[in-house]
């Protein structure tokens, strides 16, 4: 049998691939390589090769390339690009299709550009998930689609037809094997297994035919939760994450919650018991039990928020950016692996703010300390959290003490930012409320109030719109929104009080080595280094992709990790003396 690949806009057989009689075989075949004269490359968005086993677009060059679309010289300048790695004059035909390179040459195709989905931020390839599952020898057919049963709550589910004869594999053990090769956010929040799926007419999987997962995970270990704080802990989980029953060692995110989830249940939680629970301590222990025991033990505030116990090297620590949120580090320790242990450090969003950035970081030293009493320290932060690191390093150095990696995540010094600090309501889009919150909670207000007169709303400034909606939720009695609207507003206060903090701030000298990531999208002439530079001579600067509000964002975080990881490997730091 052969598999043959090939748009029209070149040979429809450019690459082929055959499979030998009586091969054993499972899983999607792939499309092989290319024919002669024909050249494939597997490209990024800024059209560089990507490396073996990662996705991206497949380009076609070669002999068989068109001359383009007749009549059409707007899609033809679009669809066929000027080749940068063949001869002068050649082309490449953009296909819009997404591969692989396997690590033994051979291609695999993963789907269209086209269906790509957008989850929390996200961008995910659905053919790259089924490509993962049909690795399993007991799944012959898969499709995995986005799901919003619940408006504004987009979740990914993997939808199945069995090898007969052959048994299911549990959720968790596709979730383990999914894990080892996908990121987190890639994962679906629930398999079905199904008999067949459902057809169009023209044999496509017919999505709206699927029928709704009856959980979002599945029954094994269930352990039913403790009565008092368990049980009504579980009543909200349940409602708000749709599923029919929460076990006591149930996993909030395992279940299908996200970060934005985990607001609404802090804002839930603080309504019903009238005391607060920082959102992060969902991060550090998700299972129904442990959220119970923090809710339990009451007043044991801590910056620290670990997010990643585990690990044989030094400890990261990485300071928040202004908001007090730590969230955005969450996909950054998770790119790191499970050998780096991470813990971020979350402002306190019911105490007063520190009177400086040096009162801010002997604050979160002494947390530091308490966990690691001794260097050498590993040291980073975004934004304003690379001036609060800053400003703990030359405390560890005056000290004495080891700090072998400062990270400054694309932090500007006072007077060096290429955008006015005063400008706080951008600085709250882009850094602390999450994409689509806004309209999330609009569409909430209005479909429990349909009457609400939203008018007064449109076109403010992010806080504004913000205090406006919570007046509106107070007066019409929305008791959960309302909730998420103080949470938000806490937020804001708290962005307000650290860029205070980060004007006022203009660092020291620091002997010690630095690492500032520095996003290439900024405007022209503007830059960060020079005033790192004078302050801290020894520091060496990477370009990432990405603005200062997307380096941390799920197109990029990889890239960041990838230096990091790099850095943190290099041996015989220099011991750092005070300055």
């Amino acid at each position: 049998m052969i598999n043959e690949y090939g748009p029209t806009e070149t040979v429809v057989g450019c690459s082929t691939y055959v499979v030998g009689l009586g091969t054993p075989w499972t899983g999607s075949v792939p499309i092989g390589r290319p024919i002669a004269n024909t050249r494939l490359y597997v490209l990024d968005k800024w059209m560089q090769p990507v490396p073996y086993g990662v996705t991206g677009e497949l380009y076609i060059g070669g002999m068989g390339v068109v001359r383009g679309y007749l009549n059409r010289p707007g899609l033809t300048a679009e669809r066929f690009v000027a080749d940068p790695f063949g001869p002068p004059g050649s082309r490449l035909y953009r296909t819009g299709d997404l591969v692989r390179r396997r690590a033994d040459g051979l291609l695999d195709y993963l789907g269209r550009m086209d269906d790509q989905v957008k989850i929390r931020g996200y961008r995910i390839e659905p053919g790259e998930v089924e490509a993962a599952l049909m690795e399993q020898v007991s799944v012959v057919q898969v499709a995995v689609v986005v799901r919003e049963d619940t408006p504004g709550d987009k979740r990914l589910v993997a939808y199945m037809v069995g090898q007969p004869d052959f048994p299911r594999p549990a959720d968790a053990q596709l979730k383990q094997s999914l894990q080892r090769r996908l990121p987190p956010h890639m994962v679906p929040g629930a398999f079905v297994w199904l008999p067949d799926l459902p057809l169009t007419t023209n044999g496509k999987v017919d999505a709206k035919a699927l029928p709704k997962p009856e959980s979002l995970r599945g029954q094994e270990g269930y352990e039913p939760p403790r009565p008092g704080l368990e049980s009504i802990l579980a009543k909200l989980w349940s409602e708000l994450l749709g599923v029919d029953r929460v076990g006591r060692h149930d996993d909030f995110f395992a279940l299908g919650g996200h970060s934005l989830l985990a607001v609404r249940l802090a804002a839930r939680i603080r309504q019903v018991f009238g005391s607060g629970l920082a959102v992060s301590r969902l991060f550090e222990d998700p299972t129904l039990a442990g959220l119970a025991e923090a809710l339990g033990r009451g007043g044991d505030w801590s910056p620290l928020v670990t997010l990643q116990p585990q690990g044989d090297r030094p400890p990261l620590f990485c300071v928040h950016p202004a908001g007090g949120q730590v969230w955005a580090y969450r996909p950054l320790a998770d790119a790191l692996g499970t050998r780096q242990p991470f813990h971020a450090i979350q402002g306190n969003d019911d105490a007063d703010p520190p009177p400086s950035v040096e009162d801010m970081a002997a604050e979160y030293l002494l947390a530091v300390r308490a966990v690691q009493p001794n260097g050498p320290y590993r040291l980073a932060g975004w934004s304003f959290g690379g001036l609060v690191a800053f400003e703990m390093a030359r405390q560890l150095a005056v000290a004495g003490e080891d700090v072998s990696h400062l990270f400054l995540v694309d932090s500007w010094l006072s007077g060096s930012a290429p955008y006015d600090a005063r400008d706080a309501d951008h600085a709250l889009a882009g850094q602390v409320i999450p994409p689509g919150i806004v309209g999330g909670l609009l569409g909430r207000m209005t479909a429990e109030v349909p009457m609400l007169d939203m008018a007064q709303v449109e076109g403010l400034p992010l806080r504004a719109r913000l205090r406006a909606m919570l007046d509106l939720a107070t007066k019409a009695a929305l008791a959960e929104v309302e909730a998420e609207l103080e949470f938000w507003l806490r937020v804001s206060d708290m962005l307000d009080a650290d860029i205070r903090l980060a004007r006022a701030y203009h660092g020291g000298p620091y002997a010690g080595p630095v690492t500032l990531l520095r996003a290439s999208e900024v405007p022209a002439g503007a830059d960060p280094a020079p005033a790192w530079h004078v302050l801290a001579p020894d520091t060496r600067v990477y370009d990432l992709p990405g603005d200062h509000f997307s380096l941390l964002g799920p197109e990029n975080v990889g890239s960041v990790a990838m230096v990091m990881a790099g850095v943190l490997a290099e041996p015989g730091r220099v011991r750092v003396q005070a300055a």
